[in-house]
């Protein structure tokens, strides 16, 4: 009641400026007064006070955190309907916020949904998504959101190199493996030590000691 009494005085007193609903929102997300936030989310909205990306950020930060999961969406929603591109940390946010707290398989349906509904990832959103098809053993999805990344410039991601290489390794494709750790030194993006584990324990296993004492050499 205090919380509602004091955001109408401050509503009442300040109401020259577009930027004052957004800074009660952002207020009361941070002290998880979820329910007030809301309501002046649909106020500020009404009054065309809706511009900071930053603000539906925080918005689906504090769902995620309070499992409110399926209200992520909403966020959406409203960003849509305001015409705020949905930007590649929020869509991020919501896929690791699934992964985290419902499992892989529900984490990879929202970010096919999410891009059905017309959002874009970026590097961030395509490095999750790709470890999440590679750990379900999606190897097919993996490879093509990989192509995707590297048709859209985003080639000097450590993360997605990790990943496929882990793949190739995985699945026995140990050739495979190597040249994309070749592709990726001649992107200048530098391995790192995990990335040479899969082969490397592949050669070994394998008993073709040259090879582990080829990529060991490189590793140095």
């Amino acid at each position: 009641m205090k919380l509602s009494s004091t955001s109408g005085k401050l509503r009442e007193r300040c109401y020259g400026g577009s930027f004052i609903l957004p800074c009660l929102i952002s207020s009361f997300l941070s002290i998880r007064e979820v329910k007030m936030a809301e309501e002046l989310l649909e106020e500020a909205e009404i009054k065309k006070m809706l511009r900071d990306p930053a603000l539906f950020l925080k918005l689906v930060l504090m769902y995620v955190e309070e499992e409110y999961l399926e209200r992520t969406l909403d966020v959406i929603v409203v960003m849509n309907r305001v015409k705020i591109r949905v930007s590649d940390c929020i869509l991020c946010a919501i896929v690791k916020g699934f992964s985290r707290k419902r499992g892989l398989n529900a984490a990879a349906k929202i970010y096919e949904d999410l891009i059905f509904q017309g959002c874009e990832p970026g590097q961030v959103t395509y490095a999750s998504i790709q470890n999440i098809y590679f750990r379900l053993g999606l190897y097919s999805k993996a490879e093509m959101i990989f192509s995707e990344m590297e048709a859209k410039g985003f080639d000097k991601c450590v993360v997605a190199y990790s990943s496929m290489v882990a793949m190739y390794g995985k699945t026995g494709r140990v050739g495979d493996a190597m040249r994309l750790v070749a592709k990726m030194k001649e992107r200048g993006c530098e391995p790192n030590v995990w990335i040479y584990n899969s082969p490397l324990d592949m050669h070994a296993r394998a008993l073709n000691l040259r090879q582990v004492e080829k990529i060991w050499k490189e590793m140095k």
